[in-house]
């Protein structure tokens, strides 16, 4: 599983409008479902959240998939050039445990890649 964030959207709502961040979060959905696996299922979490579900997914190829989308996003142009955006996300690999437990490990490598800095993933090794 990768549970994504869009880094900084409040202040792209704030500085640019809603309008600006509804587009933004349309694209950032498309994106993902164009780079993610046909098996794969992706879903908006929360406000700015993403979560994608890998089935049989290793953490090593997960964390493969979650740079591809990563890069991506980052890539994206907007209507308004002065919008920037990035994401981060946590990568974790089911081993047995609940749904909440598991995004919740995945909530907690989100915020190890947040605090290292923004715009980028964290998961591998898995705990």
């Amino acid at each position: 599983m990768i549970l994504i964030d869009l880094d900084h959207f409040k202040g792209i709502n704030d500085s640019f409008g809603h309008a600006m961040g509804d587009e933004v979060l349309i694209k950032v959905a498309a994106t993902l479902l164009r780079v993610v696996r046909k098996a794969d299922l992706v879903g908006r979490y929360g406000g700015e959240e993403f979560l994608v579900i890998l089935p049989q997914t290793g953490n090593h190829e997960a964390m493969n998939l979650a740079e591809l989308v990563r890069i991506a996003v980052k890539a994206l142009t907007w209507a308004d050039s002065r919008v920037r955006l990035t994401v981060s996300g946590g990568i974790c690999e089911a081993q047995g445990e609940t749904v909440d437990a598991l995004i919740e490990a995945a909530d907690r490598k989100l915020y190890l890649a947040k605090a290292a800095g923004r715009d980028r993933m964290e998961g591998y090794p898995s705990e």
